[in-house]
């Protein structure tokens, strides 16, 4: 009888063990998963925000032409006079 009770409770512990290590597995595979999302969403976030300061530079560089092109005139201006 007591051999008979050890081994039922050898097997309920050991389906509960399985159970447990199955809602770990999930539970990692989840984790996992949130990780990835997050890596790609971070990735794609920096691709634009090096767009941006890209971008930032040409706007710069931009209004810096226009700014040399009015003191290109006005010294041409000056020029004729």
């Amino acid at each position: 009888m007591a051999v008979e009770q050890n081994c039922a409770a050898k097997s309920e512990f050991q389906s509960k063990m399985e159970m447990v290590l199955k809602e770990n597995d999930l539970l990692l595979r989840h984790a996992l998963s949130v990780d990835i999302v997050n890596i790609v969403v971070n990735n794609c976030m920096n691709v634009n925000c090096l767009t941006m300061d890209a971008c930032e530079q040409c706007v710069t560089t931009e209004s810096e032409l226009k700014t040399d092109f009015i003191e290109k005139e006005n010294y041409e201006m000056l020029l004729k006079q």
